[in-house]
Order: structure tokens, then sequence, then C-alpha cells
């Protein structure tokens, strides 16, 4: 038998994707994880501190989904960052509601094992329908100082729920939600913790996949803090794909706006806003092109920067990827 963890570790090794791989998504999310509104403040002296803190916590991370921009992605860190660590628990979960055999209703089950190196993992799963996964059915994997190889350990707890599903034809949809509690996982001696809720939707259709992640918990990166409360949309088709980002990055405990200006490419370009609670923003720039990231402060109803700074892809994530 195949334990859990081979299973769950496996796929968080073979987090090099690509875009199209990863599907995309719009829209979506609970009104709830925004409450507090905006309270951050951004002057002309703080705009490019700020820009880096969400540059390296937030979209650095996120799009490590797909593509990350400048090559960060063979990086000696986890390979994978929260939103890329949701995406295959989930769809490992999904996947196993789907495919496991189902003896009765209402069924609690569990399952235990020894991990290859040291420790033990644990499943549990909730049953509905001796027929078909149900909104409400669950898959929960535990791990205890979990270990398959030397130097890669997982701890806590991962909880996924389904909360609704449909397939028609070629077409399947589903929205879940995940509950990290004290979880952690830990590669080439680099840890990331994670600990709070993600809601995912994800769909997929003969032309088109998605998928939109919304994030509520605390991360902790390579022994730096962060608080993740921002949507990620995802979506990839034959043709091209994107990723967009929305909601609110925190920033030293401070809340500022995600507005996606140009949504990033699989190569890695595009622009968002971060804009605090006075409409003034930095809108920050990937280039694919010469490495560049770079940052033009607008006062609110100014169309023209009165900041303008320049940095240096390798230099900024080499601290946080590497």
């Amino acid at each position: 038998m195949k334990s859990k963890w081979s299973i769950l570790y496996g796929a968080l090794l073979a987090c090099s994707l690509t875009l199209t791989g990863c599907g995309g998504g719009g829209g979506g999310g609970d009104d709830d994880d925004d409450a507090g509104g905006i309270t951050g403040s951004l002057t002309a002296t703080n705009y490019a501190e700020v820009a880096d803190d969400v540059v390296v916590s937030v979209i650095g991370r996120s799009l490590q989904f797909g593509e990350v921009p400048f090559g960060v992605q063979g990086s000696q860190g986890p390979g994978a960052g929260p939103a890329d660590v949701t995406r295959r628990i989930v769809e490992e979960a999904i996947q196993a509601m789907r495919s496991k055999g189902r003896v009765q209703a209402f069924a609690i089950s569990e399952s235990t094992g020894a991990c290859d190196e040291s420790g033990t993992w644990k499943e549990v799963t909730y049953e509905q329908s001796a027929d078909d996964i149900t909104p409400g059915d669950y898959y929960e994997f535990r791990y205890d100082d979990c270990s398959n190889a030397v130097g890669h350990l997982l701890k806590g707890r991962v909880k996924v729920t389904l909360d609704s599903f449909k397939e028609t034809g070629d077409s399947i949809e589903y929205e879940a939600t995940t509950v990290y509690d004290g979880f952690s996982l830990t590669m080439n001696a680099v840890e990331l913790t994670l600990d709070g809720t993600v809601k995912t939707k994800n769909w997929w259709t003969t032309d088109e996949s998605g998928m939109v992640v919304r994030f509520n918990v605390d991360v902790s990166d390579d022994g730096k803090r962060f608080r993740w409360k921002h949507e990620l949309s995802f979506r990839s088709s034959a043709e091209d794909g994107e990723i967009s980002l929305g909601g609110t990055a925190v920033v030293d405990g401070a809340s500022y706006g995600l507005r996606q200006h140009e949504p990033f490419t699989p190569e890695g370009a595009g622009a968002v806003d971060v804009v605090d609670r006075s409409g003034h923003y930095v809108r920050i720039t990937f280039s694919d092109a010469d490495r560049k990231i770079v940052y033009e402060f607008f006062q609110a109803g100014n169309d023209t920067p009165v900041g303008t700074t320049t940095r240096d892809a390798d230099d900024l994530f080499a601290p946080a990827y590497l």
C-alpha cells in the first residue's frame, strides 16, 4: 500500500509547473475575509519598502503556484509556497474522494502507517454517501514528524472539506475549504508553516481550466512571518493563461488593497497596484526581458508617478528563496 506521505510528498516535490499545467480562474471568495478594510498608508519615503515586502511575501510565492518569474523556481528553498501546497493538497483530497471505494454512508474511516525514515502519518475520511462524493465529505491528513527522506519533514494537520461538486460530461467544478492546523513542510532545511483557512474553487472544461484561491492564513516561510489574506485567480487554455491577485496584502500589520493592473503571463510579466487607505498606490511592474522590477508611486487622482524605484529581481528574491 502506498503511504499517504508518498502520495502528498511526491506531489509536492513535483512543484515545477508551467502555468498551463496549473489552471486559472477569476472572482470569488468570502467578503468576510476582508473585514477591517484598508489600513496602510503609502508615502514617498516608504512605498518602496512596502512594495519589497509585497513582492517577496505575496507575489513571489503566489506566482510559484505557476511559473515563478525570473527563474526563482530553481532555488534551493522548499520549492512550493502556500499557493502551490494548497493546490496540491486539495487536488489530492478530491482525487481520493472520487476514486476510493465506498462501503457505507455516514462512515468515518481511519488509516495509519509509518513513514520511510521516521515518524507516522494518519488519514481520516468522512463519507456521507456510499455512491458518490457529497458536500460535507472531508479528507484529513495528520503527520507526526513524518520523514521519507533525509532533511524532509511533515508535521501537523490539514483537513479538506468539500463544499460543492458538479460533474457534467467532461466538465467538473467544485469548491473546498482547507484548514491548516500547525502544518509544516520542511525541505532542504527550509521550513514552510501554515495555520488558518483557505477556500478554493476549481473547474475544468474541454477548453479551459481555472482555480480561485482565497487565503486567510498565518505563514512562516524560512523563518519570516507573513499574514496571507489575499486571493489568487488562475486561468489557462490551450492558447494562453494568466494569474491575477486581489483582496488585501498585509505588511507589518497594515492592510493594503491589491488591484491587478495587467495579469501576470506564463513568462512572469505583469503589473499589480498596492493601494492604501487614501487611494495612493504603488504600481509593481515585472518584466520578462531584463529581470527588473519597477515600482511607481502615484498619489490619489494623479496619473503621473511622483516616485520611481527599480529593483534587480535576483537581489530581491535571493534572501527569500535561496
